[in-house]
């Protein structure tokens, strides 16, 4: 097995995810090494999956990993059709995970044993299904830069000055229609422009949120209520701990827009001709650069991979909230630990369930420390010593003392303000308004932060990145796959973004 792990071609951490479960991303790695050749022909050669409780990296080889993106960009320029194929399968298979956890998820008590391994299974199977899709627009840009390389180059060409060319990208990869971050914004402000109508009402969001409530006319209480049943799981993500946004959250934040300045009206008043504004900056300058039809597809599909990204990245979050009922099931079933059941893998859920197989001491191992290895046919757990020296060996990073970063432009400007070391919810609590957000990468959990920030960093990045994304709709700079950020800077440093020129820099 060791030969087949460390090979002449070095790894590369792919990503860091603190609190997140194993069984989630052995679901992708598994699918990265066997399943991919589905969508796009092959296969990445290996993944290495590390575990330290709930926190996670994971690696690549780091010529596989640029082989296997380039291979897909080549794919997507050699025919743009297919790049609009990925985004329609990202929507229909998002829809689908979805549907099957709102049908299945919400009653396993009422499953028979082998039924219940049969959900597990089906959830994994079409789980699958989506990444074979929704991690392409990841491959092509998130760890090598190819598809902003591809573009930057096209820029030069047609005689774009450099200082110029990280704007102009932003600008021409600008979605034509609002993400599902912008659309839950929109719709908490539609809530206050009507409670603005009524002074009476709005005086009575400054009490508290029980008091609120007991005010609300029928009509804005549904109204609030449709907003946090459409809504509510985003605090979620991966663990039970993570929690959901209450009711009471929501009204706390509608009594934040009514003590702004600017009135909920004129926000979304603005909001609209900002966004039709920049429609028609887009419009011009791809008629000022006589950008070419390839080309301008390239942008747009760049633009569509943004939308398709929280798409998929909302439809997951529901998904794993709903799963967790399944997951408690299984846990009061087996008579272990709910961590336990996050360290299986698919086929052993069916062995303790239906044929009774025992996997308790093994869990409690891997729930502690793992590396997982994957690569086609090849599923390989190893806990112990074996796993620690593995770890070692692929963790190659050497720092050198930096006091200057360069990455990919996320959201053009400048910054300059305190760091905030934000990886979790739970360290939002530090972030203070005009402090420069830095974080492996930012998730929803963590948008309250990001929210303060007069700019973000992180270390991972590409096309689709939720920091990207959001910083945009911020209208705040974003320096994104600086790939060190956060083992570089450290709380209340002084530093400077520059997101236009791909740089972040300690001051002195």
């Amino acid at each position: 097995m060791a030969d087949k792990i460390f090979t002449k071609d070095k790894w590369m951490v792919a990503e860091e995810i603190p609190d997140i479960t194993f069984d989630f991303c052995q679901l992708w790695c598994s699918a990265f090494t066997n399943e991919m050749q589905n969508s796009v022909g092959i296969n990445y050669g290996a993944v290495v999956l590390v575990m330290q409780g709930y926190d996670m990296s994971f690696y690549y080889r780091t010529k596989d990993s640029f082989n296997f993106g380039q291979h897909v960009l080549d794919l997507i320029v050699k025919n743009p059709f297919f790049g609009k194929k990925i985004n329609k399968k990202i929507i229909q298979l998002s829809d689908k995970l979805e549907k099957n956890a709102e049908k299945n998820f919400t009653k396993p008590e009422k499953l028979s044993n082998r039924q219940l391994a049969e959900v597990y299974l089906y959830h994994d199977k079409i789980h699958t299904d989506l990444y074979e899709y929704g991690w392409l627009p990841n491959a092509i840009d998130m760890f090598h830069a190819n598809f902003t390389e591809l573009l930057l180059k096209y820029l030069k060409e047609i005689g774009v000055p450099e200082e110029k060319r990280n704007d102009y990208l932003i600008l021409l990869t600008t979605p034509s229609k609002k993400s599902i971050i912008n659309q839950e914004q929109e719709s908490l402000y539609k809530i206050a422009s009507l409670i603005e109508k009524k002074p009476e009402l709005k005086k009575s969001f400054s009490k508290n949120p029980k008091e609120i409530e007991k005010k609300l006319p029928k009509k804005i209480h549904k109204k609030i209520l449709l907003h946090w049943k459409k809504y509510h799981y985003l605090k979620f993500l991966w663990l039970e701990g993570s929690g959901i946004y209450s009711f009471e959250h929501y009204l706390n934040e509608i009594k934040k827009i009514l003590k702004k300045k600017k009135s909920a009206k004129q926000f979304l008043s603005e909001e609209k001709k900002h966004f039709l504004k920049v429609k028609k900056q887009k419009a011009d300058l791809e008629k000022k650069l006589k950008i070419d039809k390839l080309h301008k597809q390239l942008f747009d599909l760049w633009a569509d991979f943004m939308l398709s990204k929280l798409y998929r990245r909302n439809a997951q979050i529901k998904n794993y909230y709903l799963f967790l009922n399944i997951q408690k099931e299984i846990a009061k079933r087996l008579s272990i630990p709910l961590k336990s059941v996050h360290f299986f893998l698919p086929w052993e859920i069916k062995s303790a369930l239906v044929e009774g197989k025992s996997f308790e001491k093994g869990l409690l191992e891997r729930s502690n420390f793992c590396v997982y290895f994957t690569s086609k046919g090849v599923d390989k757990i190893f806990t112990g010593k074996e796993a620690l020296e593995i770890a070692k060996k692929v963790k190659q990073v050497k720092l050198q003392k930096l006091n200057e970063l360069k990455g990919q432009c996320g959201s053009s400007g400048k910054a300059k303000g305190k760091v905030k070391l934000i990886n979790s919810q739970h360290e939002m609590q530090k972030m203070k308004k005009g402090d420069i957000l830095v974080s492996i990468a930012t998730n929803p959990d963590i948008v309250p932060a990001m929210k303060k920030a007069s700019g973000i960093v992180t270390d991972q990045g590409g096309v689709t990145s939720h920091a990207a994304i959001v910083a945009r709709e911020l209208k705040i700079p974003c320096l994104i796959g600086t790939k060190f950020a956060t083992k570089v800077f450290k709380d209340n440093d002084l530093v400077e973004v520059n997101a236009s020129m791909g740089t972040v820099k300690k001051l002195k």
